[in-house]
């Protein structure tokens, strides 16, 4: 079982990866960290408490982390995920905070504890992990391996004709990281490109009655429209 921390930006898509995570065998998350990117970070941050509540995983630590950039303004996704990120569905409200230890600080206590253990598994902007390196380098060595959810190899981007959001949203970020010395493996639109959720998809979540099978089915909704308008 692999020991994972979750660096998310909880729009649709990040809700979704930490559903899929708590449910895999193969996985322990041992903590979540929130940046800024699909929606802003205030939002990031409740959004990925409001999944945790919807999922009964309240015991996992989530940490919040940077709300911009390194060195340019933030341009979210809302057009892809909702004013609320979470596609405007109504996902319930919960009472609990995050922790008092900033989300960067997480991430190198977490490594630095767990030397050789810990799976880092950024799905949004590269921004905490890149500051985590600059303020602790030695977490390169220690990380088991990074795998990030970003980029576009050898398909178009979704932003620019060579731009994925994840990365061009803090593009410095992504460079300090691609050049820290972590294993790294990427997992572009070259990827997630190929493994598409259909409508079938959606009905067979839909028809299980749960409060899980409910939110990923309407919130695809949001997606489904995107991607009319936009392809």
């Amino acid at each position: 079982m692999k020991k994972v921390i979750i660096d998310v930006d909880t729009g649709v898509d990040d809700a979704w990866a930490i559903m899929f995570a708590l449910n895999s065998p193969e996985l322990q998350i041992v903590a979540i960290t929130t940046v800024a990117g699909n929606v802003e970070l205030d939002l990031t941050t409740k959004n990925t408490l409001r999944i945790l509540g919807l999922m009964k995983a309240d015991n996992i630590p989530v940490g919040r982390g940077i709300d911009r950039p390194l060195l340019r303004p933030l341009k979210t996704g809302k057009i892809a995920h909702g004013d609320d990120g979470l596609g405007n569905v109504g996902v319930p409200e919960t009472t609990r905070k995050e922790s008092t230890q900033h989300g960067v600080d997480m991430i190198i206590d977490t490594i630095m504890k767990n030397p050789g253990e810990i799976t880092l598994i950024p799905v949004g902007p590269l921004t905490n992990v890149a500051v985590a390196f600059l303020k602790e380098p030695s977490i390169a060595e220690k990380v088991k391996e990074e795998i990030i959810m970003g980029g576009a190899v050898a398909v178009p981007g979704n932003i620019t004709p060579a731009a994925e959001f994840n990365i061009s949203t803090d593009p410095e970020a992504a460079k300090i990281v691609f050049g820290s010395g972590m294993p790294i493996t990427l997992v572009g639109l070259d990827v997630t490109r190929k493994t598409l959720m259909r409508s079938a998809h959606i009905e067979k979540l839909a028809s299980l009655g749960t409060p899980a099978g409910d939110f990923v089915s309407r919130s695809a909704k949001i997606y489904f429209d995107f991607s009319k308008r936009r392809f």
